[in-house]
């Protein structure tokens, strides 16, 4: 079982992979349903179901069109949700001790994009500043994925 598997299998929510949407929408949301675009590749409905699973857990009303600030806000609370559920610091310390640190083994353990893996790390700064402790390791975020225990 997959990563993609498993959010599926463990959301309360009711996920449907459909061919038929359109080949610009990734995901929709639809009362207690997500329904997912299953010509994506399995990293984008990864991304996108834990997207979609953050609006439906934050997002009120339909922002579809992200016509005000606070729909806007809406869509960048569900994004950072997505990317810190996707890939956790706990994740993180574990690849270190795989002696990863590379940002691309990083995302592929994760089963993301290296763009998705970014943002999550930019989501983390934004929250924790480039550099910070965590769990008895220091992160330091300036120039990529750097992680070491504290002493």
């Amino acid at each position: 079982m997959d990563k993609l598997d498993s959010f599926v299998e463990n959301s309360k929510y009711a996920v449907i992979f459909d061919r038929r949407m359109p080949s610009g929408l990734a995901g929709l949301c639809v009362d207690d349903t997500i329904l997912i675009n299953e010509a994506n590749n399995r990293k984008k409905q990864l991304q996108t179901l834990a997207e979609e699973i953050a609006h439906q857990e934050t997002t009120v009303g339909d922002i579809a069109k992200q016509a005000t600030i606070e729909q806007r806000q809406q869509e960048i609370r569900a994004r950072r949700m997505a990317v810190r559920s996707l890939v956790t610091l706990d994740d993180l310390i574990a690849y270190n001790a795989l002696g990863i640190d590379s940002i691309y083994e990083a995302a592929e353990l994760s089963d993301v994009t290296v763009d998705f893996l970014q943002n999550a790390l930019e989501s983390y700064r934004e929250k924790r500043g480039d550099i910070f402790t965590y769990k008895g390791f220091i992160f330091n975020l300036t120039h990529g994925l750097e992680i070491h225990r504290l002493r």
